[in-house]
């Protein structure tokens, strides 16, 4: 049987240092946190900002709860249909804003470039944010938008009749869509389809070995393969030659 040369042993103690240090460091694996899945196809809401008609720029924004101690974001799927040319998007983006009671309107005025988060659009038309997002505990409005000018077509979320909270509300501040600058409904007894992944966080950060503790482990394995080695060395090692014996 063959025995590990050093350089297996190095290999071998960085590896179980590279283990610790990845159990400690990968969550859970995610699960869907909130989710409102579309089932009113016929029935869209337009949700994006025009470089080059501000008049026409909308958002669609839509309420949720974050329960427990808060969540641990590391995907949000906004569900979508495109009725333009997506190779144009200059950005695909995402905004939460709080909803301070159950009553509230959504300020979009809030949603600037520095509190946005990026994505992409998928072939689906879907808008997909892969990122790490903390929401504590509380009341939120979503929203989600392409940028892209006016000749290009525009994108649109889809919509669901499942209610929770509010009704989705549909914000064009510069009154070019339909003349109302407010934020109003414009779909009764409809919300916006998108979904949250992630994980609950915990009350408590988990415990994590402290880096002494983590090597007293790394260096007790290696004592360990070390001595197993070592009598593999020695139940396999040759008996010495009998005249080398003889002058010992």
């Amino acid at each position: 049987m063959s025995l590990l040369p050093k350089t297996n042993l190095a290999s071998l103690s960085l590896a179980i240092l590279a283990g610790l240090g990845l159990a400690a460091a990968h969550p859970a694996n995610a699960q869907v946190l909130y989710k409102q899945s579309s089932n009113s196809s016929s029935l869209i809401a337009y949700s994006q900002v025009f470089p080059d008609s501000a008049a026409h720029t909308a958002y669609s924004t839509d309420d949720f709860t974050v329960t427990g101690t808060g969540w641990d974001i590391s995907k949000v799927t906004a569900y979508g249909t495109d009725y333009g040319d997506s190779t144009k998007n200059s950005a695909v983006s995402l905004a939460f804003t709080t909803e301070p009671n159950a009553s509230a309107v959504p300020d979009v005025s809030t949603i600037t470039p520095t509190n946005t988060y990026g994505g992409a659009e998928d072939t689906s038309g879907n808008l997909v944010f892969t990122k790490s997002i903390h929401l504590n505990p509380g009341n939120y409005f979503i929203t989600a938008f392409t940028t892209r000018n006016l000749g290009n077509g525009a994108w649109a979320f889809k919509e669901t009749t499942v209610v929770n909270g509010q009704e989705f509300y549909f914000s064009n501040p510069g009154g070019a869509i339909g003349g109302i600058t407010n934020p109003y409904h414009p779909d009764a007894g409809h919300d916006l389809a998108f979904e949250i992944d992630g994980t609950p966080s915990p009350g408590v950060p988990p415990a994590v070995p402290e880096p002494s503790s983590v090597l007293t482990f790394a260096l007790a394995a290696l004592g360990i393969g070390g001595l197993m080695i070592a009598a593999k060395r020695k139940k396999a090692a040759p008996p010495l030659p009998s005249s080398l014996s003889s002058s010992l």
